[in-house]
């Protein structure tokens, strides 16, 4: 043991403080983020550290009864980022998740615009609102027969340009009324 000015040390509170900043290096170092939401992840991991930004998609704890989706931090030109640090160009929403929105999976091009096929995964994830961000010029379109599609699942379609959009997402979840899906185009 070691006393210093009345105080006494001992080898444990002293391995103790080594282990502790050596966990913060580590955890600075590879920028693993250090919250409940992501630990279902790195308890999965079997490789080596992670960096966030290697993750395409953000699953939260789906044993939650009142899961609410992420609110979005911000919104500009070409990039979007999300409350639980997701950062993305275009991407999908839901409770609990989010993704990059690929366009090419579905051959989706700014006319005629969202495809049906672009929208069922967040509809697979039993939303009541799904926010729709057709750019900040409004310049991506949404056909009818996708709008009739959703509406015949139930779920209430909010079209506006991106900027509004993501005004109007981020009230809604703030809200806590329902369960909020989106997708969202973030250039013209």
């Amino acid at each position: 043991m070691v006393q210093k000015g009345g105080v006494i040390f001992g080898v444990s509170a002293v391995t103790c403080f080594s282990s502790a900043l050596l966990l913060w290096l580590f955890v600075v170092q590879s920028e693993i983020p250090m919250d409940s939401r992501h630990s279902a992840e790195l308890s999965k991991l079997e490789h080596p550290p992670y960096k966030q930004r290697d993750i395409d998609v953000v699953v939260a704890d789906h044993n939650k009864t009142n899961q609410s989706s992420s609110e979005i931090s911000s919104f500009s030109w070409g990039q979007v980022m999300l409350e639980d640090g997701s950062s993305y160009k275009d991407f999908k929403i839901w409770p609990g998740g989010s993704c990059n929105w690929d366009w090419t999976e579905t051959n989706t091009h700014h006319k005629p615009g969202i495809q049906i096929q672009d929208v069922t995964e967040i509809l697979d994830k039993d939303i009541d609102v799904l926010v729709i961000g057709n750019g900040f010029q409004a310049v991506l379109g949404v056909p009818p027969e996708t709008v009739k599609y959703v509406e015949a699942k139930g779920v209430q379609v909010i079209i506006l340009q991106s900027d509004k959009a993501s005004d109007r997402y981020n009230a809604l979840v703030r809200a806590n009324e329902q369960k909020i899906g989106g997708i969202f185009h973030s250039t013209c």
